[in-house]
C-alpha cells in the first residue's frame, strides 16, 4: 500500500498544479488587467479633477474682474450724479 500512497500524493500533486494553472492564473491576469484599468480610471479622474479646477478658478477670477468693473461704473455714475446735483444747485442758488 506504500506504493499506492505515493501515488495518491502524485495525482493530488498533479490536481493542485491542474488547479494553479487552469484556474489561479487566469484569475491572477485579470486581476492585473483589471488594476491596470482601475490606475487608469484613477489617473483620468485625476486629469479631469486637475481640470475642473483650473476651470473653476478661471470663472472664479473673471466674476471677481466683473464685480471689480461693476463697482467701477457704479462708482463713475454715483459722480456724475452728483456732479449733475452740484450743477443744478449751482443754478438754481443763481
Amino acid at each position: 500500500s506504500g506504493g499506492m500512497n505515493g501515488l495518491g500524493l502524485f495525482v493530488k500533486a498533479v490536481a493542485v498544479v491542474v488547479v494553479v494553472v487552469v484556474v489561479v492564473v487566469p484569475y491572477q491576469q485579470e486581476i492585473a488587467v483589471l488594476q491596470e484599468r482601475l490606475r487608469a480610471s484613477v489617473q483620468k479622474l485625476e486629469e479631469y479633477e486637475g481640470r475642473l479646477k483650473g476651470q473653476d478658478q478661471q470663472a472664479q477670477k473673471l466674476l471677481l474682474e466683473y464685480q471689480a468693473r461693476l463697482e467701477e461704473s457704479e462708482e463713475r455714475l454715483r459722480r456724475q450724479q452728483d456732479d449733475k446735483d452740484l450743477q443744478m444747485k449751482g443754478i438754481i442758488s443763481r
